[in-house]
């Protein structure tokens, strides 16, 4: 296993998180709401379905994550949604605006849903991965021919 390919594969992952959640959120907030400066201002049954959202990325990524490491699939993911999860409380923690723009119930359903969604990507590509390396021993049988 690679370091340098398992640190790319969790930055990777994460940069694909960010990117993807912000665009899918903005897209879904503008197109139903319009521009909002808070989520304070958008009904809690659409945040929901935002935090929804970023879970369909954070599956995204850390499917990505582990593809891209090759190795210890649910390892990877892991450490992606431990970095996720920490830099997320330590971004709410350290950013008192956070507790004006975003509703707490929010904040922690963000963090459990996405971690958990970026280790269940992990490990789809765990499990893909897993019946390949199985399905391609299975050409040639003893005893046959092709």
């Amino acid at each position: 296993m690679n370091p340098i390919r398992s640190v790319v594969a969790v930055l990777g992952g994460f940069v694909l998180f960010a990117v993807l959640s912000q665009v899918m959120v903005r897209t879904l907030l503008a197109s139903i709401v319009g521009n909002v400066a808070t989520y304070m201002e958008v009904a809690p049954a659409l945040l929901a379905v935002a935090v929804a959202v970023q879970g369909l990325a954070g599956v995204l990524a850390g499917y990505m994550t582990a593809r891209i490491a090759s190795a210890l699939e649910k390892g990877h993911g892991a450490v992606l949604a431990g970095l996720f999860a920490v830099l997320s409380i330590w971004s709410f923690a350290v950013t008192p605006e956070a507790a004006q723009q975003v509703p707490r119930w929010m904040q922690v359903a963000t963090i459990v849903v996405v971690a958990a969604a970026m280790f269940a990507g992990a490990a789809v590509r765990a499990r893909a991965a897993s019946f390949h390396t199985e399905s391609a021993g299975d050409h040639v049988r003893p005893g046959e021919r092709s």
